[in-house]
């Protein structure tokens, strides 16, 4: 397990979300009734700037959990300053915002997080996302 720094266009990609729903302002649009399939692994989203202190914090935790988590979750980072139209999508106020997102072919949001965790916290949001999404 490793931390991504990705870009919108990946992240789109990874999500399955469609380029015109985030144009529309919407993260995430209705999946085709496919049942409860998680075809992939979740995502852990990270969304930070470079000139905040807290995220700077919270990078090396991530690559700590990430490490820890393997495959199991994929954590990848964003910088809402390049990105600022996906930030406003996803409705992100305080920073660092860490957001874990189901594994679906469309990905939901399940919680989110402002404000730096340790590498034990990122660990138990993992886990009762995973509880939740199951």
């Amino acid at each position: 397990g490793e931390v991504t720094d990705v870009t919108e266009s990946v992240l789109l990609e990874e999500m399955g979300w469609l380029e015109s729903d985030v144009q529309n302002g919407v993260a995430t649009k209705p999946a085709a009734a496919d049942g409860n399939e998680l075809p992939h692994s979740p995502i852990l989203l990270d969304i930070y700037t470079t000139w905040c202190g807290p995220c700077k914090m919270v990078a090396p935790q991530l690559e700590a959990a990430a490490a820890e988590l393997g495959p199991s979750c994929r954590i990848m980072k964003i910088d809402s300053d390049k990105y600022q139209r996906l930030a406003s999508v996803l409705r992100i106020g305080g920073l660092p915002t860490l957001v874990y997102f189901d594994g679906g072919n469309v990905s939901k949001e399940v919680k989110r997080v402002e404000g730096a965790l340790m590498k034990d916290g990122i660990l138990d949001l993992v886990n009762e996302c995973g509880r939740m999404a199951s």
